[in-house]
């Protein structure tokens, strides 16, 4: 892992950013990784469609938990178990994974050798058997109503944090680790994200609202509430030393509380982290604290006093830590951004990092060029997946961008990566084990999108320039040849002949802009009245747009005077478009996964097909033969196989001949018959929790850039409005355990 300085100027973007971005594989069973068809109407069932589209395999995800047991470690990467060999913490060695689980692994727990997994709201705990770390297995499941954020093993019980929406406590007995039993529960308040057990007593951290519950659990069948302390923060993790309790309390550091009486816990002091803590670890004097942005890393302190800790050190680092493991004088943090980091902390005062195990994290877009897939995975930066086996997607190299990686192009050996504050870019991955920066565009804005047409790169940077064109001819030497500062916040840009058209999000529309001459681009028209503008996709003269709730299509066969064709309503959240022969492939944001949409008739576009993720946020997809590529902010890279089911034929039936009687039998002709596929035209309704609610603006204007000289010949708005429904953005779910 490339440690850096702090990026303190990235907390409040990136919090933008993440609204507006939204080994080898085993095959996965149904019930963990799809469902068999995809609702078109959030309030009635789930039409049966043709079972169409598989999960072939998934690569990476975000570490949020991490178990060490003599030399091997247990990570969760996303929706699996990754084993690792941790002989020489400096170079970590992947052993062996589990197949896909129904979620994404919040918590790992290794108990001879069996692992205890806590996954999230669709996996409930899972019973892993990791006898052979080459060959997990899955023996045993209990889906639990709520999310299961943490667990602890102890003896024959399994302590489980079991998360929103059904926020409790839950006591499985284990002694059959192949049949888990329920035997209590206890309802929580807030949201549980983690627990510690001692003695009799089990300590919960829980959230904001929560803070530290402590419950009796001497009866496992009707657990006591003994104590209750509302942090100052958000309580993600809690562990006990002695008598005191320390709790990982988010962006307000640690709090360090006296448990001796559990009716009463009372804080003695607090550290305040540089970083939001999330994880915490004690030994001796000496807390180790997983922190995230502003410094990703690692921090000691001095808890001797605990009304006057004081700071020993900081590591910084590359990506948040969301979980640690403490063995010895080395520090395992699992990662936001993929994978594990070894840390050595033999002297507190001098933590230096050993090494780590990378893969690629929150995903934010995918591009596929040949048996590659790179994949622009946020704090990650660039991955390069081989993908010549889609069942077993393997990692080839990676290289840790200085900005935060959100889109990416690839021309030849060469790779372009929209990188945040740090602009475009440009990587040299003819080998892909060492791919080597070659040149870099520093931005005005923050660089979200880029598409590449032979020697110009395209770049949607945000505010300030919204739409680059930037010459790439010497990739050393990038420079600057046009720019056309769009009304809002540029998202995505797609480039089809001498037309860019600039998804320009917040403001709600989409701007047609004419590159012919790239030093003076200049407005041809624009299209308002989309909720948010995300990305775009261009066919021919159809240009698709992600809106949000929608997917909209517009006809742009004269650019002067574009016009609004149809809409479908995607079943979560539309924030990532493709198109490939009339079929778009809609990235679907919260476990919406991937929905196929046909565009045949633009004016009446229809599902037709579709698969839901159930374990992360779909942000980006991308499509090559009958392979599609779904970009995954939870979940990682997963490659899907898309298969047309056989055209039904028709079966004719012999004519009867007649046979000579006294009354004559009539002759039977049969009409052929053949069975037609369905097709579904129902809206449909999202059941996700808005977290904002906005109204589509009406009345944005295009502001040319100085270069610009015309103004646009057409401004369209829609004659009808898509069904209104509650909104959400897309979010990277950072939940810190």
């Amino acid at each position: 892992m490339t440690l850096h300085a702090p990026r303190f100027m990235l907390i409040g973007l990136i919090l933008l950013i993440s609204l507006l971005t939204g080994a080898a594989a085993a095959q996965p069973s149904v019930s963990s990784a799809r469902v068999a068809s995809v609702s078109t109407s959030r309030n009635d069932p789930a039409p049966q469609l043709p079972l169409t589209i598989d999960v072939m395999g998934q690569i990476g995800g975000p570490g949020y938990a991490v178990d060490v047991v003599g030399s091997y470690a247990y990570l969760g990467v996303g929706p699996r178990l990754v084993i690792l060999n941790i002989s020489n913490p400096s170079n970590p060695i992947l052993v062996g994974q589990s197949g896909l689980l129904p979620d994404l692994v919040r918590d790992v727990q290794v108990v001879n050798g069996v692992a205890y997994v806590a996954a999230d709201d669709q996996g409930g705990l899972q019973i892993i058997n990791v006898s052979n770390p080459a060959a997990p297995v899955v023996i045993s499941s209990y889906n639990t109503p709520g999310a299961a954020n943490s667990l602890a093993v102890v003896g024959a019980n399994v302590y489980v944090a079991d998360g929103f929406p059904a926020k409790a406590l839950r006591i499985f007995e284990v002694s059959n680790p192949a049949h888990p039993i329920l035997r209590g529960s206890f309802d929580l308040t807030g949201d549980p994200h983690h627990i510690v057990v001692a003695g009799d007593m089990a300590y919960v951290a829980a959230g904001y609202s929560g803070g530290l519950q402590i419950i009796d659990v001497s009866n496992p069948l009707a657990p006591v509430l003994r104590g209750l302390l509302d942090t100052p923060g958000a309580a993600l993790q809690v562990r006990l030393v002695g008598d005191r309790a320390y709790v990982a309390d988010g962006e307000r550091g640690i709090q360090i509380v006296n448990v001796a009486n559990p009716a009463a816990p009372v804080i003695l002091g607090s550290y305040d982290t540089y970083g939001a803590a999330a994880s915490v670890s004690v030994v001796g004097t000496l807390a180790y604290i997983a922190t995230g942005l502003p410094n990703n890393g690692l921090e000691i302190a001095n808890v001797s006093n605990p009304a006057a800790a004081g700071r020993v050190s900081v590591l910084n680092g590359a990506s948040a830590g969301n979980d640690m493991a403490l063995v010895g004088s080395v520090a395992f943090l699992a990662l936001q951004d993929g994978g594990v980091a070894t840390i050595n902390v033999a002297s507190a005062a001098n933590p230096t990092a050993l090494g780590a195990f990378q893969t690629p994290g929150a995903i934010a877009r995918v591009a596929v060029a040949g048996n590659r897939a790179y994949v622009a995975a946020n704090f990650g930066g660039l991955h390069i997946i081989d993908v010549s086996n889609p069942a077993a997607p393997q990692r080839l190299g990676s290289l840790d961008t200085p900005g935060t990686a959100l889109g990416v192009a690839v021309s030849g050996s060469l790779v372009y990566v929209a990188d945040g504050y740090a602009g475009l870019q440009i990587i040299n991955a003819a080998n892909p084990a060492s791919p080597v920066l070659v040149g870099a565009y520093d931005s005005p804005g923050y660089a979200n999108s880029v598409q590449v047409v032979g020697s110009l790169a395209y770049l949607a940077d945000g505010y300030n320039d919204g739409l680059l064109i930037i010459d790439v001819s010497n990739p050393a030497h990038p420079v600057l040849r046009g720019s056309y500062n769009t009304p809002g916040y540029a998202l995505d840009v797609a480039v089809a002949g001498q037309l860019a058209y600039v998804a320009d999000g917040s403001t709600g529309t989409l701007q047609i802009i004419d590159v012919s001459n790239p030093a003076a681009p200049i407005l041809r028209s624009q299209v308002l009245g989309f909720f948010f503008a995300y990305a775009v996709a261009v066919e021919g003269d159809m240009a698709y747009v992600a809106e949000g709730g929608n997917l909209r299509i517009v006809d742009a066969h004269n650019p002067g005077n574009p016009v609004l064709r149809g809409a479908y309503n995607t079943a979560v959240w539309a924030v990532g478009v493709t198109v490939s022969d009339n079929l778009v492939y809609v990235a679907d944001g919260r476990r919406g996964g991937v929905q196929v949409i046909a565009a045949t008739n633009p004016d009446e576009p229809q599902l037709h097909d579709g698969l839901a993720i159930l374990t992360g946020y779909a942000t980006g997809v991308a499509v090559a033969g009958n392979q599609v590529y779904l970009a995954d902010q939870e979940g990682g890279l997963f490659v899907l196989r898309r298969t047309e089911p056989p055209t039904p034929t028709p079966t004719n039936t012999p004519t009867l001949t007649p046979t000579a009687s006294r009354t004559p039998t009539p002759t039977h002709t049969s009409t052929p018959t053949s069975t037609p596929r369905p097709t579904h035209t129902s809206t449909p309704t999202s059941t996700a929790t808005p977290t904002s609610t906005a109204t589509p603006t009406h009345t944005a204007t295009a502001t040319s850039s100085p270069t610009a000289t015309l103004t646009p010949t057409a401004t369209v708005t829609p004659t009808s409005t898509p069904v209104v429904r509650t909104r959400y953005f897309p979010y990277i779910p950072r939940r810190g355990r």
